[in-house]
């Protein structure tokens, strides 16, 4: 990978730690290169259309072998989507639209929340996976993931960031 970029200042910088691994991955690279906003919003995307592929392949293919190991092929595809874009942006991303004063308490906040949602989604999906089937299921992610980018279309504004200037210089 290229070190093309150099290390951004955002309101002090990153740390090293972050500095390097955002530098050894792909997902970290296109983060300095298509800014965080737009790699969420690819990634909710993505998201969006691998769930509701995966759904589509549950409700149609019949039971067997083959689509046991094609699903587990989704899934892991599920799961790289999933950390591809905002596993990784939703940290450099907060870390942008918020005075350095109180981005850890947001990020605190943030990954709360993220733990929130996980817990009831555990509870909630597997009730529907009982009761609908594993297509239903994807198609709620489905769903959630695509409005996951409306909501970062709409809300997130890195034009008017407190890091606006170290993302200009980037370019």
């Amino acid at each position: 990978i290229s070190m093309k970029y150099k290390m951004i200042s955002i309101e002090g910088g990153l740390d090293k730690a972050t500095y390097v691994a955002s530098h050894r991955s792909s997902a970290g690279s296109s983060v300095h290169a298509w800014r965080p906003k737009r790699v969420q919003m690819f990634s909710f995307v993505l998201m969006a259309v691998m769930f509701l592929v995966t759904g589509l392949f549950a409700h149609f293919v019949p039971k067997g072998v083959v689509k046991r190991r094609v699903l587990f092929g989704f899934c892991c595809a599920l799961y790289f989507c999933t950390s591809f874009g905002c596993g990784m942006s939703q940290y450099v991303l907060s870390s942008s639209v918020r005075p350095s004063s109180i981005r850890a308490t947001f990020a605190g906040i943030a990954a709360a929340m993220g733990k929130l949602g996980a817990l009831i989604g555990v509870f909630m999906f597997e009730a529907v996976y009982i009761s609908r089937g594993m297509d239903v299921v994807m198609y709620c992610c489905a769903v959630l993931a695509a409005l996951g980018f409306a909501l970062t279309a709409v809300f997130v504004d890195v034009e008017q960031s407190y890091s606006s200037k170290s993302w200009a210089r980037a370019r």
